[in-house]
């Protein structure tokens, strides 16, 4: 049994563990605050809970994203662009609305310069002439 396989452009394996790693980044984040105290951390400006349920979110879509990238499907070529997008302006909302440090205030350049810079490398790396093939081209099977 011959079987064609193409090979998976690097393109698409860097952001294959790059979705691996913010769900991973997200599950850390699930974890620590569980571990916290949430009847007494519910006085924050930014409800604990509200982080919670956010983040677990965040784990269950980009687990989700990263399988239907593994598994070759061509509606995530377009989606992980836009998710690392609405998870970026999200990160960025709880900075601008949540978040009120000095430490923060002053971080707020870089993290749109590394949003920005995400967002456009996803784009891309997704819309590259290999990886619209890469997601286009049927895998043949010749049978005996």
């Amino acid at each position: 049994m011959n079987r064609q396989r193409t090979t998976r452009p690097r393109s698409v394996t860097i952001m294959l563990w790059g979705v691996i790693l913010i769900g991973a980044w997200n599950g850390g984040r699930v974890i620590v605050l569980l571990q916290q105290n949430l009847p007494a951390a519910v006085h924050a400006k930014l409800d604990p809970r509200l982080r919670l349920l956010m983040a677990l979110i965040w784990v269950i879509f980009f687990t989700g994203t990263a399988v239907a990238l593994w598994q070759k499907r061509p509606f995530s070529r377009h989606l992980i662009p836009n998710l690392i997008l609405s998870y970026a302006l999200f990160n960025l909302s709880l900075l601008a609305l949540g978040i009120r440090t000095p430490l923060n205030q002053q971080s707020w350049l870089m993290e749109i310069v590394l949003y920005t810079g995400l967002v456009l490398f996803s784009y891309w790396a997704m819309n590259r002439p290999a990886t619209i093939s890469y997601f286009s081209h049927k895998e043949s099977l010749e049978r005996p």
